[in-house]
């Protein structure tokens, strides 16, 4: 199994259609695109379930519908894939308290747009300045921003703590795999 983050998990940064559809082109096994972050991103590749066999698309209303511990989701595939998961799957496998937070949620999709609206909004005011400070700030079409320190020669743990002492908290991804010490991620919220 080959599985995407669409967009990307820390970066926010989309992976682009033609890409994916060379990877489940190119393969043998089954290709899962997360796109918990659909509703902020308006891309998505669940168009091509019928198309494609190996291709199972995941969504949530963790992200736009604000209902993260609820663990609320749903995979779009074709009749055959879904039919496989289906019989794997757990008897109950939502609880009463999910499916009713759904339900409200999805009853209130002008509400959910309009918060969309305003993390977007503020998503960009918020990259810029950051940008003018002199932070690199990557594309993100989700609600947080993947930021490099190292410009301003500032170790992210340096500026964790620092930002802690006035009750700004930001996650540090310094030295996570990969990564040296110059990252952060922060999120975006509809208030500035």
């Amino acid at each position: 199994m080959i599985f995407i983050a669409n967009p990307n998990n820390p970066t926010g940064n989309l992976v682009s259609r033609d890409d994916i559809i060379k990877i489940v082109r190119s393969v043998n096994c089954l290709v899962v695109v997360d796109e918990c972050y659909y509703e902020m991103s308006q891309q998505t590749v669940s168009d091509l379930i019928n198309k494609y066999e190996n291709i199972l698309v995941m969504c949530s209303l963790s992200k736009s519908f604000a209902l993260a511990g609820l663990r609320l989701g749903y995979g779009i595939g074709n009749e055959k894939l879904i039919d496989y998961l289906y019989r794997g799957s757990q008897i109950f496998p939502i609880n009463k308290l999910a499916l009713v937070a759904g339900m409200a949620a999805l009853e209130d999709l002008d509400y959910a747009y309009s918060n969309i609206k305003q993390v977007s909004i503020e998503r960009e005011n918020l990259s810029q300045s950051l940008k003018k400070i002199g932070f690199f700030v990557y594309p993100s079409v989700t609600n947080f921003l993947f930021v490099n320190t190292k410009p301003l020669g500032i170790f992210s743990s340096n500026l964790v703590k620092a930002l802690r002492h006035h009750n700004i908290w930001i996650k540090d991804f310094g030295f996570k795999l990969g990564l040296d010490g110059y990252y952060f991620r922060t999120a975006v919220s509809t208030q500035p």
